[in-house]
C-alpha cells in the first residue's frame, strides 16, 4: 500500500507542476500581448502546425474583422507572396526560436499603405508564436521604432539591455534592475554582465555569442542562470539582436532581452525528476507494474511483467490484458472497471488468475487505479501485481493436508467405535466361557479330592463327572474362538 501511495504522490507532484506552469502560461500570454498592442494594430497566435488560434486586436485597429483568420492555416488566409514569406519566416522562428521583421507594401487608389509584420519567438508555450502586425502610417525613425519595441518588451515582463558592443557599455532598463536587483552603478559594462553568469554556463555563452556576431547563427538565444544581488541564481532566457553595424560590417549596437524563466526551469526540473521518480521506481520495482489504455491494451509493462508472463515486452504491447487472463477470470472486475470509471471508487485490489505463454496457471494479487487528463477523460489505468502462484500453491497443500487430517480423524473414530465393539464383545462372550471354565475347573478339582459320588453340583445343575468335562470342553472351545475372532478384528483395524 505504502508503494502504491508513493506512486499516487510522485503522478500528482507532477500534475500539480504540470498545473502550475499552465497557468502561469496563461498569465505571462495576458502580459505579452497587452505589452504588444502598445505598439502594434493586431496580434495572431500561431501554433506549431501553422494554425491562427487566437487573435487579438488594438483599440484603433483598422485592419478588418479578424475573426474570419481564426483556425485557418497561415497558407488558407491568401494566396499573395507576403502570406507565403510569412509561413516561411513561422517555419524559421519554431525551428531556430528567432524573431523576423518584414514590411508589406500594400498601394491604395491615392497612397501605398505600409505593414510592418513582425513573427515573435516570446511566446511562453514553446508550442506557439505571435504574429505582430502595424500599419506605419506614421514616419518614424529607427531609434523611435526601437525605443518603443524596449517599452513593449520591458512592459511584457522582460528586462531589456541595451549594449555598444565597441565600447562595451551596457545599458539596463529598469525592469531589469527590478528582476536582477542591481542599481545602474553597479553593473555598466558587458563585462560586468558576464562575470555574473553561473560558471557552468559561461562557456556555452560566449559560444553562442561569438556565433551570432560572426554571422554564423541569425539569431542570439539562450538559457542560462544569472547572478542576483541577493546571491542567488536566477534562470533567464537571453535574446538579442544587432541593430546597427559599423562601416566596415562589424556589429555596433545590440538590443535585448532578459526573460526570468526561473520558475518555469523549476517546474521543469520538478516535472523531470518526478518523471524520472517514477520511471525508475516503474523500472526497478519488485512488483509488476503496467499501464493499460481505456480499450484494455498494454501501454507499457516493467521486467517483472514479463518475467511473470512468459512473453517480451513487445509481444505484450501487441496484446490486451484479456489475452493473458485466464478464461475463467476475463470478467471477474468487469464492474469494478466501471466503477472507476464512474469515480465510485479511486482503486480496487483482487485475486486474479492469469494464463502465461507457456500456458501455466499463474496467481496475481491485482491493485488497479486510474489516471485522468486534465479535461477530466480517462488517461490510462495503472496495474500493480504481485505473483501469489507459491502462496495459493501453499494454501492448496495446507488445504489438502487438512482434508488428509480430517479423513485421518474419521478413520480413527471408526477405529475407537470398533474397539469399543471389542470391549462389548470381550465383556459379553469372553467372560461368560471364563467364568464357566472357572467354576468348573473349581468342582471338578474339589469333586476328586473329596471322592464325592458320581454327580456333582455346579453352575445351579447337577452334572455328572462326564457332562461336567464335555460343558467345560465347549466352554474352552467358545472362549478360543472368541479369542481367534478378536485377534483378527484387532488386526483388520491395524490394517
Amino acid at each position: 500500500m505504502a508503494y502504491c501511495q508513493k506512486l499516487y504522490a510522485i503522478r500528482f507532484n507532477a500534475l500539480k507542476t504540470h498545473g502550475i506552469m499552465a497557468q502561469e502560461s496563461a498569465h505571462d500570454v495576458e502580459t505579452i500581448v497587452n505589452a504588444l498592442l502598445q505598439v502594434s494594430d493586431r496580434v495572431a497566435e500561431i501554433s506549431k502546425d501553422h494554425i491562427v488560434t487566437r487573435i487579438w486586436d488594438g483599440y484603433s485597429c483598422t485592419l478588418g474583422e479578424s475573426d474570419q483568420y481564426l483556425g485557418k492555416k497561415i497558407v488558407e488566409i491568401s494566396n499573395e507572396s507576403i502570406i507565403k514569406e510569412c509561413d516561411d519566416l513561422v517555419t524559421t522562428s519554431f525551428t531556430l526560436r528567432t524573431n523576423s521583421h518584414i514590411q508589406y507594401h500594400l498601394p491604395g487608389e491615392h497612397s501605398v499603405t505600409t505593414y510592418s509584420i513582425r513573427i515573435l519567438a516570446i511566446h511562453p508555450d514553446a508550442d506557439y508564436l505571435f504574429v505582430v502586425i502595424k500599419n506605419l502610417s506614421v514616419n518614424e525613425g529607427i531609434e523611435i521604432v526601437e525605443d518603443k519595441w524596449r517599452l513593449a518588451l520591458d512592459a511584457a515582463g522582460d528586462g531589456v539591455w541595451d549594449l555598444n558592443i565597441q565600447t562595451g557599455k551596457i545599458f539596463f532598463s529598469a525592469k531589469w534592475h527590478d528582476i536582477f536587483g542591481y542599481d545602474a552603478t553597479e553593473i555598466s559594462s558587458w563585462d560586468d554582465w558576464s562575470d555574473k553568469i553561473h560558471p557552468d554556463d559561461r562557456k556555452k555563452y560566449r559560444h553562442t555569442i561569438e556565433e551570432y556576431f560572426d554571422g554564423k547563427k541569425s539569431s542570439y538565444f539562450i538559457e542560462q542562470r544569472f547572478l542576483c544581488r541577493d546571491g542567488t541564481y536566477k534562470w533567464i532566457l537571453s535574446r538579442g539582436v544587432v541593430i546597427s553595424k559599423t562601416s566596415d560590417g562589424k556589429p555596433l549596437r545590440a538590443i535585448g532581452t532578459h526573460h526570468d524563466i526561473n520558475e518555469r526551469k523549476i517546474a521543469e526540473e520538478t516535472l523531470k525528476t518526478s518523471r524520472e521518480t517514477f520511471a525508475s521506481a516503474f523500472d526497478h520495482s519488485g512488483i509488476g507494474i503496467a499501464l493499460l489504455g481505456s480499450d484494455g491494451r498494454w501501454l507499457d509493462v516493467n521486467n517483472v511483467i514479463c518475467d511473470m508472463s512468459g512473453y517480451t515486452r513487445e509481444e505484450l504491447l501487441q496484446l490486451t490484458h484479456l489475452d493473458v487472463t485466464h478464461p475463467d477470470d476475463t470478467h471477474i472486475d468487469s464492474g469494478l472497471i466501471e466503477q472507476l470509471l464512474s469515480k465510485d471508487i479511486f482503486k480496487y485490489t483482487i485475486e486474479k488468475r492469469y494464463l502465461s505463454k507457456q500456458k501455466k496457471i499463474v496467481s496475481g494479487l491485482l491493485t488497479v487505479s486510474l489516471v485522468w487528463n486534465g479535461d477530466n477523460t480517462p488517461k490510462f489505468f495503472i496495474t500493480q501485481v504481485i505473483d501469489i502462484t507459491k502462496k495459493k500453491e501453499l494454501e492448496n497443500e495446507i488445504k489438502r493436508k487438512n482434508s488428509e487430517l480430517e479423513m485421518a480423524k474419521v478413520n480413527l473414530t471408526n477405529k475407537i467405535n470398533k474397539l469399543e465393539k471389542l470391549n462389548n464383545i470381550i465383556v459379553n462372550n469372553l467372560m461368560e466361557p471364563a467364568d464357566n471354565i472357572k467354576a468348573l475347573s473349581k468342582a471338578l478339582l474339589i469333586h476328586k479330592k473329596e471322592d464325592r459320588p458320581a454327580s456333582l453340583n455346579v453352575l445351579n445343575s447337577t452334572l455328572t463327572h462326564d457332562e461336567a468335562l464335555e460343558l467345560l470342553r465347549e466352554s474352552s472351545s467358545s472362549l478360543i474362538n472368541s479369542l481367534a475372532e478378536l485377534l483378527a478384528s484387532s488386526d483388520h483395524s491395524k490394517g
